[in-house]
């Protein structure tokens, strides 16, 4: 696919899906733009010709009153240029997205709910796009920085609609919001605002029915073992074998029972199970399960846990990486994105 115009200098895109397969086996990509930070004169990468501001773009308002998007659809199968014009105030002004935090790491998300497209974007307003009548809307976010040391807000789709949680930089204390859109009106109402009880240390090992499908594991072993005459390289290897399920990546066809997880039996935590001191640990948001309450968490960015903000319950996930990824990629230590994956054409039940 090529998007049907060249892009803009001044701003950065990114695609998202509108798809849902219970309704339409067609599905559309909207590319979404943000303005982009420019280097200042004298900064490293500085180029007059791209970086250069215009005053009076800087102080033009966006999202723009008329909103020019580029669209593939799978229907047409081919891009097109749609016009979707703005429902009541703007987010601020081009000058003010461009201050905002752009790291890297930053993720931002979309939701595709009851025919509109939610889309996080800079300075964590929430752009939601109706397909219906080719409108949008600007939701503002439920906090404006007050909470000095709250991460960046993450949306999902969950039991009820939308919803954007945050954690507060290196403990445990979780907000959820979900959005209410009754009775004309589009708000954010706080769900949950509590810290996380305390739970596993995150280099604790722990075996139990759900595993990650680490089926590369064994032929990276078989690798490193013909390669090295590292003793206690093979050693740690073997050990780290030990501590882990089977998880069947010889066979040729891996059982699909085996990595189904209960959200309501497996791996639940108990009190004889937890930790008493300084939290949790550094805790990130991997996103929302798509029918119940439950938030899906990393802690210290190598164990996974499931939080039902409903009844508190703390369900362990076993380790977010492959066993030997931290042997093989040693640089690539850091979750840049997460989603929960959906089975195509099953409903709920």
């Amino acid at each position: 696919m090529s998007r049907s115009k060249e892009m803009d200098a001044d701003f950065r895109y990114k695609e998202y899906l509108v798809f849902d397969p219970t309704v339409s086996p067609h599905y559309q990509v909207f590319v979404i733009p943000n303005p982009r930070r420019k280097t200042k004169p004298g900064d490293f990468g500085y180029n007059k010709r791209i970086d250069e501001l215009d005053p009076v773009m800087e102080k033009s308002e966006w999202p723009p009153s008329v909103c020019a998007l580029h669209v593939f659809s799978s229907r047409s199968g081919r891009w097109e240029e749609r016009s979707f014009i703005r429902d009541e105030k703007a987010a601020g002004t081009i000058a003010d997205m461009r201050g905002h935090s752009d790291w890297y790491y930053d993720k931002h998300y979309a939701v595709y709910c009851r025919g509109a497209l939610y889309v996080h974007c800079e300075t964590d307003f929430v752009m939601r796009i109706s397909l219906s009548n080719d409108k949008y809307h600007v939701i503002k976010p439920p906090i404006h920085g007050e909470l000095g040391e709250c991460r960046k807000l993450h949306l999902g789709r969950s039991e009820n609609g939308v919803y954007l949680a945050t954690t507060i930089f290196e403990t445990s204390h979780l907000m959820v919001w979900v959005l209410d859109e009754s009775c004309g009106q589009m708000n954010w109402v706080l769900k949950y605002n509590s810290c996380l009880p305390p739970i596993l240390d995150y280099d604790r090992h722990v075996l139990g029915p759900w595993v990650l499908q680490d089926v590369n594991y064994n032929g990276y072993l078989k690798e490193r073992k013909e390669g090295t005459e590292d003793d206690e390289d093979i050693e740690y290897m073997e050990y780290l074998k030990e501590n882990k399920l089977e998880l069947n990546s010889g066979k040729e066809e891996l059982v699909e029972e085996k990595f189904e997880w209960d959200s309501e039996n497996d791996n639940i935590l108990h009190k004889e199970d937890v930790v008493d001191a300084h939290g949790s640990g550094y805790i990130d948001i991997l996103g929302f399960h798509p029918y119940k309450e439950i938030v899906f968490l990393a802690v210290s960015m190598y164990r996974g846990i499931a939080y039902n903000f409903k009844d508190s319950k703390v369900q362990d996930l076993g380790y977010l990486y492959p066993t030997t990824c931290h042997l093989a990629l040693p640089n690539e230590c850091f979750i840049t994105e997460s989603f929960p994956y959906t089975p195509c054409w099953t409903g709920h039940q």
